[in-house]
């Protein structure tokens, strides 16, 4: 594909699915409110949600490998999203209706994470290894789309459930918005699969089946300084997978309303596009360490401010500020690891850096639960702010400047 007459296509393509993707990936933030309405406990809705997160670190490396066997993120990705979408559908319509409601609802949402969960490292690998090869268009400048787009969702699914009086209603729309993001994939066509864009790949057909045959987990996992990074990503898993699941029960506590999630996830969201934006230029200017460095240590005192915040002002410009670096950590994080990874096994190599997430966001939620219970919001604040303070120390210690592909 030439840069000089495919480029917008090739932007308008990436900017189209990323958009409709991160509108259905909106309805997740709602996943713990849903569970709380049903009734259950905050170690119960934790403990759930660490369950979800246990399938997801089994699933984001498995498919996260498949996409590099069949060298396409894109198929993959498309696997995970019509899964996704048809199981979530269920959730609402037969989980929560039947005389064992709970336990189906669960059972359901952990088949729905074994796919859904994986998809958001597949489209990055994809948009990422496209933009890397073709030139015609930067990860940040897509990236930034889903952050809109999925911020603006935030909201109608906020306002949504406030006038439908149920949580249930934005897990359809999941469905819903799952459904287009798969057609739009099918109609972009394989032109813009990220195993067929190279151009000399019919030349390099022995070359890709060699490696192909070393991808992997182990393969990523060979690299020291990407094994390294993953024991600081891993802190990531609290701001992800764990803030929606207990943030409700600060704003219970601050006397806000039930619709106010939306809202803050939403502004969280809308501050990562300046750096969504601008991270390239950054990482031009500065090397990914200290980029990383600095956002570690803003995480850290983030998380801070809301284990003190007397009020909702304080926890907004929390969240607004973590959005600000979670724009800036995520372009350097990306590249970073495209860096530091076996070219070979970068497919793989982004899944498993979710899935250092995931663990760290399973121990956190069954943790967190328990001390909301306990302790209140702020036990899950306080835990939160240490390990950002480990984070930021080990990272310190062990990243390294310039790294390039194994």
């Amino acid at each position: 594909m030439q840069k000089s007459s495919s480029a917008p296509r090739a932007r308008l393509v990436f900017s189209a699915v990323t958009l409709i993707f991160f509108l259905a990936h909106a309805a997740t933030a709602f996943v713990a409110t849903y569970l709380k309405e049903m009734g259950l406990s905050a170690s119960f809705v934790g403990t759930i949600m660490a369950l979800l997160n246990c399938v997801g670190i089994v699933s984001s490396p498995v498919l996260g490998n498949f996409a590099d066997k069949i060298n396409s993120a894109r198929c993959a990705f498309m696997i995970d999203v019509v899964l996704a979408g048809a199981i979530m559908a269920c959730i609402p319509a037969f989980g929560a209706k039947t005389i064992f409601g709970i336990p189906v609802a669960a059972i359901l949402l952990m088949v729905w994470a074994f796919f859904r969960i994986p998809a958001n490292s597949l489209l990055d690998s994809w948009t990422l290894r496209c933009a890397e090869e073709t030139g015609a268009f930067s990860f940040g400048s897509i990236r930034l789309i889903g952050s809109v787009s999925g911020a603006t969702m935030c909201i109608l699914y906020g306002q949504l459930a406030a006038k439908t009086g149920t949580n249930a209603s934005i897990l359809y729309g999941y469905s819903v918005f799952a459904a287009l993001t798969l057609l739009f994939c099918i109609f972009t066509g394989r032109k813009y699969d990220d195993g067929v864009i190279a151009e000399k790949k019919e030349e390099k057909k022995e070359e890709k089946k060699e490696k192909n045959n070393r991808a992997g987990v182990r393969t990523a996992l060979s690299s020291k300084s990407f094994l390294l990074f993953l024991l600081c990503h891993a802190a990531m898993g609290i701001p992800i997978y764990c803030l929606t699941t207990f943030l409700p029960y600060k704003l219970s506590e601050l006397g806000a309303s039930s619709d106010m999630l939306g809202t803050l996830v939403a502004l969280k969201s809308y501050t990562e596009v300046p750096m969504l934006l601008f991270g390239a230029a950054c990482l031009k200017k500065w090397d990914a360490k200290p980029v990383l460095t600095i956002c570690f240590a803003a995480f850290f005192l983030e998380h801070l401010a809301c284990a003190l915040a007397g009020n909702v002002a304080i926890i907004a410009i929390a969240l607004m500020a973590h959005g600000l670096f979670f724009g800036l950590y995520l372009a350097a994080m990306v590249h970073y690891v495209y860096r530091v990874a076996p070219k070979d096994a970068v497919a793989s190599a982004q899944s498993l850096a979710g899935s250092a997430a995931l663990l760290c966001a399973v121990l956190t939620n069954i943790l967190g639960g328990v001390l909301v219970d306990r302790f209140g919001s702020v036990g899950f604040f306080t835990f939160g702010t240490a390990v950002f303070a480990a984070a930021f120390v080990l990272f310190i210690l062990t990243a390294k400047k310039n790294t390039k592909n194994a």
